[in-house]
């Protein structure tokens, strides 16, 4: 996954905030609403994203990205290999330590 450069000088909104990391408003909206991504909220109604908090949810969802094709990898490895899971897992694993 390519890493994503981000102004954290500035504030989003949600669609900005959407664009920037690759994902659909409607995701940038359920971390908001779970509480996950921290926004200003002004009496208009608008919100807006700092580019500190927008940087940082980027980095954790690529790394869970990043996470769940390690998964898929050894799934996909264990179905066509004598290897036991736990013993692939720990072999795919080994990079991110």
């Amino acid at each position: 996954m390519a890493e994503r450069s981000f102004d954290t000088s500035r504030a989003y909104t949600v669609k900005q905030a959407a664009e920037a990391v690759g994902v659909s408003t409607r995701t940038i909206q359920r971390r908001i609403e779970d509480g996950s991504l921290r926004v200003e909220r002004y009496q208009n109604g608008f919100v807006r994203i700092d580019g500190k908090r927008l940087e940082k949810m980027a980095k954790a969802f690529g790394y869970l990205v990043l996470v769940l094709a390690i998964l898929l990898a050894a799934c996909l490895i264990a179905c066509t290999s004598s290897e036991s899971t736990s013993d692939l897992m720990m072999r795919l694993s080994c990079p991110l330590a």
